[in-house]
């Protein structure tokens, strides 16, 4: 069982919640949440900061809790993943990230979620109410 990490990145613009999903490399038409591998030097929030900068060119500030979710591999491998979702407050948006060539970033308002273009996997973790916790939590951090 591989262990992956990613992060729902968010942003609150005029009382709208905005979360970037970025467009999915192995299943076409599909938008998912950064996410990848674990490699063995990392940890798994570590691993999310990297791969949320890798394929949408976001940092910001993450949450130390997660959401996590057991899910089936895309592609060829139909292995068990556990994979571990940190909320990111966006504090940095990059005009340049190395996938910027094979990836669209798209912003969705949380209140109306495209779930017919967004992987499964993904919508049962955005709408979580571990996800809710956390972010009222992290909300309460970052005005603070």
């Amino acid at each position: 069982m591989a262990k992956k990490a990613g992060t729902i990145p968010f942003q609150v613009i005029d009382g709208t919640f905005w979360i970037c999903l970025i467009s999915s490399k192995k299943r076409k038409g599909k938008f998912v949440l950064p996410k990848g591998s674990v490699r063995s030097s990392e940890r798994s929030r570590e691993a999310a900061i990297r791969e949320t900068f890798e394929e949408a060119g976001l940092k910001g500030k993450i949450s130390k809790k997660s959401v996590k979710i057991k899910a089936k591999s895309a592609g060829d491998d139909p292995s068990l993943n556990t994979n571990k979702f940190f909320p990111l407050k966006i504090t940095e948006i990059s005009d340049h990230w190395p996938e910027q060539k094979m990836r669209e970033r798209l912003w969705v308002d949380l209140k109306n979620l495209p779930t017919s273009k967004m992987v499964k996997r993904d919508v049962l973790v955005i709408k979580s109410r571990r996800f809710k916790t956390i972010i009222e939590n992290l909300m309460k951090t970052v005005a603070a």
